[in-house]
C-alpha cells in the first residue's frame, strides 16, 4: 500500500472555502481505480491548516492519481486552484510505502 499525508498551511479566513474544495476532491478520488481511502482533517492545535491522507494499492495508482493535475477537467487540478491562492507556505507532504 502506498500511503500520502499533506498538511497544507492556510492564509486566514481561507479555512472554509479549502474544505468545500477538498470535500469534491474527495468524492472525486474515492472513486479512483487503486484508491483504498481518502480522508480530510482539521488537525488539532493548528490554526488555519488541513490535512489529507490518502491510501493507494500501490505507487503507480497514486502517480496516475497525481499525473493529471494540468488538466482542467481533473478534479486535482480544480483543488489546487482554490488551494493556491488560499495558501500560506508550502504544504507538507509525507508519502512512501507502508512498512507494517
Amino acid at each position: 500500500m502506498y500511503i500520502c499525508t499533506t498538511v497544507g498551511k492556510l492564509k486566514e479566513g481561507k479555512l472554509e472555502e479549502v474544505l468545500k474544495a477538498a470535500e469534491i476532491l474527495a468524492k472525486a478520488t474515492r472513486k479512483q481505480p487503486g484508491n483504498l481511502y481518502y480522508h480530510v482533517y482539521v488537525p488539532d492545535n493548528r490554526k488555519n491548516c488541513f490535512a489529507t491522507t490518502e491510501g493507494w494499492e500501490c505507487v503507480a495508482d497514486f502517480q496516475e492519481h497525481v499525473g493529471h493535475t494540468e488538466d482542467p477537467q481533473d478534479p486535482l487540478h480544480t483543488f489546487n486552484m482554490t488551494v493556491g491562492p488560499a495558501s500560506a507556505g508550502e504544504p507538507d507532504i509525507f508519502s512512501g510505502e507502508s512498512v507494517l
